[in-house]
């Protein structure tokens, strides 16, 4: 193109200097010319890529936020965590006071649950005595997802040392009755599961109560049940499956880890 413009600007009658001048001026219009045209196409191209990118971190932000499971843990205090499918805690709440002082006393939002769970369960421990009954409650669109947090929670707070721990399925229908009645969903199956023996129980009976008196009670209809049915091939196993406690597939019984940490 240079070599064009030069062969233009020799048949031109003028002086040099006039034509150098000329020729530097419409030298630099061309080359703005191509910049120009350059940057539109560079703006064409980044323009989707931008979009792309703006979508994809609206997705993400969206998913981030987005609860597919929650883990009830109740002592006596109550407290629920909000998980999402990055196995996230993006909720960490006190159902009752004494929940709501302990939550205030740790901070599990953004950590991966087991982290949460082990942090929660831990700081009560060293904060109280020994002599507690936990449950741990987890409740989940899908059967497979429950299964898998119950496993993985279990294999992270397992060896603890104090108190008996439950790890328990929940039954989705009885979160928004368990709200409702000012519960945790894990309080309220444990609740159901005493209303089978005291018809006349109500949730405000059980309000004040911690996991073990609860435990405690339940366990009393059990015995009772077992000696009742000595029979009964159940009853010979010594240990009766729950309802509402995720049971152990091979053997039938409820997993449950005593204060040697051992099943």
């Amino acid at each position: 193109m240079s070599n064009q413009i030069k062969c233009a600007f020799s048949r031109v009658r003028a002086d040099e200097q006039m034509k150098d001048s000329t020729r530097i001026c419409l030298l630099k219009y061309m080359e703005k010319t191509q910049q120009k045209n350059k940057f539109h196409w560079q703006r064409f191209v980044a323009l989707p890529i931008c979009a792309v990118l703006i979508c994809a971190l609206g997705f993400g932000l969206i998913s981030y936020n987005t609860q597919v499971c929650a883990i009830s843990i109740d002592i006596n205090p109550s407290i629920e965590l909000g998980v999402n499918p990055y196995n996230r805690v993006i909720v960490a709440k006190g159902i009752n006071g004494d929940g709501e002082k302990l939550i205030d006393s740790v901070d599990v939002n953004n950590k991966i649950y087991e982290d949460a769970v082990n942090e929660i369960v831990g700081y009560y421990e060293t904060n109280s005595n020994n002599d507690n009954v936990i449950v741990v409650t987890v409740d989940s669109e899908s059967d497979e997802k429950t299964e898998e947090v119950l496993e993985d929670i279990e294999k992270c707070i397992g060896n603890s040392g104090n108190g008996n721990i439950y790890y328990c399925k929940n039954n989705s229908e009885s979160v928004e009755n368990a709200h409702a009645n000012g519960v945790s969903f894990g309080k309220y199956n444990a609740y159901l599961e005493l209303k089978k023996y005291e018809p006349e129980l109500n949730v405000d009976d059980i309000k004040g109560l911690s996991m073990k008196e609860i435990r405690d009670r339940i366990q009393k209809y059990e015995v009772s049940s077992t000696v009742s049915n000595l029979s009964s091939e159940d009853s010979l196993s010594g240990d009766r499956k729950h309802n509402y406690c995720k049971s152990d597939e091979n053997s039938g019984e409820k997993k449950q880890k005593g204060k040697n940490g051992k099943e």
